[in-house]
């Protein structure tokens, strides 16, 4: 059973993605994302992670490829961190 839990993640990574509709969810989640994070940030401060633009972009068109394109390159899914993904 455990083998079979484990399997799930994989499956659902490495379904078939209709690419435009999985790009504009990928960028509505980040619109949300970015939304809520100005409400948050301190006028005139630079953050490198939630600046648009920067690392928390990267990591979506990350996400958004892994999701894309996993089905053709398993070897992806090893990776959990967006920072040991970006070096495949």
């Amino acid at each position: 059973m455990s083998q079979l839990f484990q399997q799930v993640p994989t499956r659902a990574i490495t379904i078939a993605h209709d690419p435009e509709l999985l790009q504009q969810q990928v960028c509505e989640i980040r619109e949300k994302i970015r939304s809520s994070d100005s409400q948050k940030r301190v006028a005139e401060r630079f953050d490198l992670k939630n600046e648009r633009d920067v690392l928390i972009d990267i990591e979506f068109i990350v996400q958004y490829l892994v999701l894309r394109l996993a089905k053709h390159h398993p070897h992806w899914l090893r990776y959990t961190d967006n920072i040991t993904a970006n070096r495949c």
